[in-house]
Parts: structure tokens; sequence; C-alpha cells
């Protein structure tokens, strides 16, 4: 009877370790966050993200920071993990202040990338890095003539 139940036991525990258990993904929330650099000085930004499909398998982001009133929006043609460069029609980012705002492009001579760095298929969260360079476009005559996003960060839930 020991011999059994010493067996039944040594069975219980080879099944057990030898399960191969998959790590579950722990969402703690999506984010787009930078390094904001302008004439008013370096800030870190972050924006609250919003994900949207549009046509052509192209991915739209636009993160808003209500505590500045201030807009990112960028578009890419979305492929999975891979590093994309983006052109000015494909970006912008918008700054309130005062009832005036203020409408920053691109800067087309700067290189301009997002890095999908990860994205998981089954959960659709992708996480990865960016680089903006943005020139004022239109606006307040008193705002920065360039802002540029550096050391920027995110977690999204993609909508593909």
């Amino acid at each position: 009877m020991k011999k059994l139940i010493l067996a039944i036991i040594t069975i219980g525990c080879v099944a057990v370790v030898s399960c191969k258990k998959q790590k579950p993904v722990v969402l703690t929330g999506f984010y787009l966050t930078a390094t904001m650099n302008s004439t008013a000085g370096t800030s870190t930004w972050v924006g609250d993200p919003l994900t949207s499909k549009i046509p052509d398998d192209t991915l739209q982001i636009q993160a808003t920071n209500t505590s500045d009133n201030s807009s990112l929006k960028f578009k890419m043609l979305f492929r999975g993990m891979a590093s994309y460069y983006i052109v000015s029609e494909n970006s912008s980012f918008t700054t309130t202040a005062g009832g005036a705002t203020t409408v920053y492009w691109l800067d087309g001579t700067q290189t301009n990338t997002v890095t999908i760095k990860q994205y998981d298929t089954t959960t659709k969260v992708a996480q990865g890095t960016f680089v903006f360079h943005f020139l004022r476009h239109s606006g307040s005559a008193n705002a920065s003539n360039g802002v540029n996003f550096t050391n920027g960060k995110f977690s999204l839930k993609l909508p593909f």
C-alpha cells in the first residue's frame, strides 16, 4: 500500500513539473510617452493612446495629453515587428494654449521612426519606440519653432 501511494505521489509530481505552463500576459495599461524638447524646455510627455485601422492595413495612432492640451498623431502601413520611417504627411503634433492652436508637421530633413519591438498576435498588444522631429506649420508665433520627441516608448492595443 505504501508503495502504491509513493508511486501515485511520484507520478503526480512528475506530471506537475513536466507540464509546460505558458506565462500569462499581464496588461498594466497602454501608454505613449517620450522626452519632449522645445524652446520652452525639456519635459516628459505622456499621452493616452487610441488606435484605429484605416484602409490598406494602415495603423493610425493618436495620443492625447490632457494636462497640456496637446495631441500626437501618426500613421503607418502596419507589417508587424519592424522599423518604420514616418513621412511628413503621416504625422502631426498639435497644442492649444490660451485658445490658440499650433500645428506642427514632421521635419522631413530629420529621421522620424517608429519601431515595433514586440507584437503579440493573440492579445494584439504592440510595444516599441519612436523618435519624431516637428516644425511649426501654423498657429501662434509665440509657440516653439520646433518640437522633438526622443526616447519615445509605447504599449498599445492594436485593431488588427
